[in-house]
């Protein structure tokens, strides 16, 4: 049965993805301070992405980039901060109206399946952004129907950029999302080893999540010579979340009441296996795999 719609915010995996990236990217303190980092999003009209940017990472400075151009009025009233600059149209136009010099934490979070025009944004910050910046990108990974999945691929993403071994076998669901990242990583790729001077860009997260739809998220790191002592380090490889090739973490966690997350608490703080009835074992050992991560209650975030 599907569940009802929750507010943006409630979502739990993808609460547990954004507080695995916040964790992750405070580790770039090693390389310069927080408060120095600009952070570039797609803020949507709640802009929980920069609330979390705000108080648990540290970065002051924002650009928040609205294809929503009829209620511009709406964004300016709920914006939490007023450095939060807003830029209203497509993301590809707007991003080339930043300075992009800056060092930056940009995250595009998109809700389609990777794209032509994704890749394009993508790639113009990969080629721009200085060194210590970081590139991220959400991207849905539904798997279209079984004989139009390579058909689909083309279409969206241009037929010279999927390898030619991939057929209509690895786009299922476990599939998508595996080439979706390899497009990504060998496209921008080619733009940072193009650089001068030249750079790498080393990937530190890749997961798999759903609250409605199957979603990834992937996240990397520009590295030239000039911070390579610093990034050695930022001990990015000891988190739970760090992922550097193409196995994701894949994140699965049940939608749970207030009355269940506590008495799942109060089991595991007592020692005892989790269990509650009417809740599967499974959803209750994934609750308990991530349940550091879970939006706190009585009154989630």
């Amino acid at each position: 049965m599907r569940l009802p719609d929750a507010p943006y915010a409630f979502r739990p995996a993808k609460r547990i993805q954004r507080m695995m990236f916040c964790d992750a990217v405070r580790l770039l303190r090693a390389i310069r301070p927080m408060e120095d980092y600009r952070y570039v999003g797609l803020g949507h009209w709640q802009f929980v992405d920069f609330e979390l940017m705000r108080r648990e990472v540290g970065v002051q400075s924002m650009v928040s980039i609205e294809r929503d151009t009829a209620r511009q009025a709406r964004f300016e009233e709920n914006k939490p901060f007023g450095q939060i600059e807003l830029l209203f149209g497509e993301a590809f136009e707007k991003l080339q109206e930043i300075n992009l010099t800056v060092p930056t934490i940009a995250w595009l979070d998109y809700t389609s399946k990777l794209t032509a025009a994704g890749l394009r944004d993508l790639k113009f910050l990969a080629g721009e952004l200085p060194a210590g910046s970081v590139v991220a990108a959400t991207f849905n990974c539904h798997p279209d129907r079984e004989d139009q999945r390579l058909e689909a691929l083309i279409r969206a993403v241009g037929g010279e950029v999927v390898p030619g071994d991939v057929d209509e076998d690895a786009l299922d669901r476990d599939g998508l999302p595996r080439v979706q990242r390899r497009i990504l990583m060998e496209q921008l790729d080619a733009v940072v080893s193009a650089r001068t001077p030249a750079a790498r860009l080393q990937q530190f997260m890749f997961l798999r999540y759903a609250d409605r739809t199957p979603m990834m998220f992937w996240a990397g790191l520009i590295v030239d010579e000039s911070i390579e002592e610093q990034v050695a380090s930022v001990p990015l490889s000891r988190l739970e979340q760090f992922r550097d090739g193409d196995d994701s973490l894949d994140i699965s966690v049940p939608w749970l009441t207030t009355r269940e997350v506590i008495a799942l608490n109060e089991q595991m703080r007592a020692g005892e296996v989790p269990s509650l009835r009417g809740i599967e074992r499974a959803d209750c050992e994934a609750y308990a795999s991530l349940y550091r991560w879970y939006p706190p209650v009585p009154l989630p975030f």
